[in-house]
C-alpha cells in the first residue's frame, strides 16, 4: 500500500466513525500493572537489554511509568533516559532519567534529542489509529536514521480485542506481514522477541538498525 493510499484509506475510516469516536488522548496510566502486561514485562526487558551497550544514552518514547528505562539503568546498561510521553506516569522521579512531554503524532521529529539506543514500544499502533500508518512510518524511518539501534513493538493482528486501532487494522492490512512492510519499509530489522498479547495473540518485539537494507 503506498502513502497515498494509506492516507486515502484513514479518510474514509475517519469519516465513517467521526471526530467523536475517538476518545481523548492520554497516556496508558496502570498499563504494567494488568496482568497480561506484567506476566511478559521482564521477558520483554530481557530481550532490550540483551542488545543494549553498557552506559548507552536512552531515549524513551512512549515510556509509560518507566520501568523497561528503569531496569536498563539498574544493570548498567543506561546511563541517562529521557523519557516522552503525553503525561508524566513514571513510578518514581530518578536521577539521570529526564521526562518531556510529547505527542508522537504531532511533535518535530527533528526536535527528539540523539541517544545511542532508542525504545518505542507499544506506540505505533496507537499513532497509526490517531493519526495514521503514514506518520508511523515516518517516525520509524527517522529512528532508524539518527539512532544506531531501536527497539519497536506494536499491537497484532493476531490480537482479539475491540480496541480502535484493531478496527483500523483491519480496514488497511491483511496481516501482520503488510503491515510492517508498509510501516518499516526498507529499514533493517531483526524479529528478537515474540511474546504473548494482551487479549490474546503475539505481538513481536523488532531490533532496528541505522539505514536502510
Amino acid at each position: 500500500m503506498t502513502r497515498d493510499e494509506m492516507a486515502k484509506a484513514v479518510s474514509v475510516l475517519r469519516a465513517q466513525r467521526g471526530t467523536a469516536a475517538r476518545p481523548p488522548h492520554r497516556g496508558q496510566r496502570g498499563y504494567y500493572d494488568l496482568p497480561e502486561a506484567a506476566r511478559v514485562l521482564a521477558m520483554r526487558t530481557a530481550a532490550v537489554a540483551t542488545h543494549v551497550p553498557p552506559g548507552s544514552a536512552v531515549l524513551d518514547l512512549g515510556c509509560n511509568d518507566g520501568r523497561i528505562s528503569m531496569a536498563l539503568m539498574d544493570a548498567g546498561l543506561a546511563s541517562a533516559v529521557i523519557g516522552v510521553d503525553l503525561e508524566d506516569l513514571r513510578i518514581a522521579a530518578r536521577p539521570g532519567f529526564t521526562f518531556r512531554r510529547a505527542d508522537l503524532t504531532t511533535v518535530d521529529l527533528a526536535t527528539l534529542p540523539p541517544a545511542d539506543v532508542c525504545l518505542c514500544l507499544n506506540v505505533l499502533h496507537h499513532v497509526v489509529w490517531r493519526a495514521s500508518p503514514a506518520r508511523a512510518a515516518e517516525i520509524a524511518a527517522h529512528l532508524a536514521a539518527t539512532i544506531p539501534v531501536t527497539f519497536v513493538d506494536m499491537g497484532s493482528h493476531t490480537e482479539r480485542g475491540k480496541w480502535g486501532w484493531r478496527r483500523v487494522y483491519r480496514r488497511l492490512w491483511p496481516g501482520d506481514e503488510a503491515m510492517w512492510k508498509d510501516i518499516f519499509g526498507d529499514v533493517r530489522r531483526e524479529a528478537i522477541l515474540r511474546y504473548p498479547a494482551h487479549g490474546g495473540g503475539e505481538r513481536t518485539l523488532w531490533k532496528l538498525w541505522r539505514g536502510a537494507r
